[in-house]
């Protein structure tokens, strides 16, 4: 609305008044466009920087070119009838008004905040119809794919439900929304619960389809929305990278690297390349574990006086005994250990991988954060459900 301007922080912030201009009780809140029959009456607030504090217009009146047209609107400053604190409320304080507290409406970048697909809910089906055309004359185009089938059957690059998105979901998550009772979508949940013969509160209204995929995805356990991650740290695979192999250990003389105990480290077999071991290397408490496994040579007692023990740190070569092949260096080469984890996603609902999902991961590890009175999942129900009266776009 062109006469509307943020608050300190960018949020927008609207108030609406449950009473008209003559004190009359309008039985909710609301916006002109949807009280044609009682126009000019109700009062609508706006913050004004402008004024420094809140004007109001009167409630919409039809152009005889633009109907009820919000970007026409006109206001009067009022300032300072009402002021704004850091807790965005509005309160009514003087003019021999009676002290009140509005509610705030808080419109924010939905799309940068909060937006989530579901596991299989971004597929583009126009890119996958492409594949299709393997003759060239078809497949080079553009007309008919980017513009035309891009349109009818839906890309992955938009915020909106798209035809092919919405099929694909369905197909690639039947068992999950029809079957599982942790991830079923509603209308299902109801079904097996009557299947069952169990009696439940019925809550399940009928919703336009858009807002019902949203409910069908965030009315489960958050935990199970949120899904986990893989903590899998021995990839040793050429051809994923050796993504947990760090740099060599040695160069052909181990008896000159060091090592501590508890290290992990990576030993790769010199005659089967693809053969890697994690070993952590061990603790040697006294010297008599040192006779014991013969590393009298690797570890005299000149050389690391009895004192000394429990050893920490010691050549790579006191590894000698520990299930390798003698003399280790003409066997294997030792490998620092990178232990990060893959990091995957391998359970959930919302897929964290997909380009536009903007909510973190980490929002919701306070879930008392999650479920609050203007919380993470009431702003996301209130965005769907202001966008689909056409209060928002």
């Amino acid at each position: 609305m062109s006469s509307t301007s943020p608050v300190t922080d960018g949020t927008l912030l609207f108030s609406f008044s449950r009473t008209d201009s003559l004190g009359r009780d309008t039985g909710g809140y609301y916006l002109g466009t949807f009280t044609p029959y009682a126009s000019g009456t109700a009062l609508f607030y706006i913050y004004d920087n402008n004024a420094n504090g809140f004007a109001y217009v009167k409630d919409l009146t039809p152009n005889i070119n633009s109907g009820y047209n919000p970007r026409l609107i006109s206001y009067t400053p009022i300032a300072p009838l009402y002021y704004i604190d850091q807790n965005y409320t509005n309160t009514l304080g003087n003019k021999g008004m009676t002290s009140q507290s509005l509610s705030a409406f808080n419109v924010i970048d939905f799309n940068s905040t909060y937006f989530t697909r579901k596991i299989n809910g971004g597929f583009d089906f126009s890119n996958q119809l492409k594949t299709y055309a393997l003759q060239p004359t078809i497949n080079q185009n553009s007309v008919l794919f980017d513009n035309y089938l891009a349109a009818v059957a839906g890309t992955s690059a938009t915020y909106d439900d798209t035809y092919g998105g919405v099929v694909y979901e369905k197909i690639a998550n039947y068992v999950l929304n029809m079957a599982d009772l942790n991830t079923a979508n509603v209308n299902s949940f109801y079904s097996q619960a009557e299947s069952l013969g169990l009696t439940l509160d019925n809550y399940n209204y009928d919703i336009p389809p858009t807002l019902g995929r949203v409910v069908d995805l965030y009315s489960t356990q958050q935990s199970v929305i949120w899904g986990a991650r893989s903590l899998y740290a021995r990839n040793f695979s050429l051809s994923a990278g050796l993504p947990n192999l760090g740099g060599i250990l040695k160069e052909y003389n181990i008896a000159t690297t060091m090592v501590s105990a508890g290290q992990k480290i990576v030993v790769n077999d010199l005659f089967n390349s693809q053969y890697y071991e994690l070993i952590e290397v061990p603790v040697i408490k006294n010297y008599d574990s040192v006779t014991a496994r013969k590393l009298n040579s690797y570890l005299p007692l000149v050389a690391y006086p009895e004192s000394s023990y429990p050893l920490t740190n010691y050549p790579l070569s006191a590894l000698f005994g520990w299930g390798l092949q003698t003399p280790v260096s003409q066997y294997y080469r030792f490998f620092v250990y990178n232990g990060t984890a893959d990091n995957q996603q391998v359970e959930g609902l919302v897929n964290w991988d997909d380009e536009l999902t903007a909510l973190q991961y980490t929002d919701g590890a306070n879930h008392a954060d999650w479920i609050k009175d203007g919380g993470i999942l009431e702003n996301i129900y209130n965005y769907y459900i202001h966008k689909g009266l056409g209060l928002i776009k």
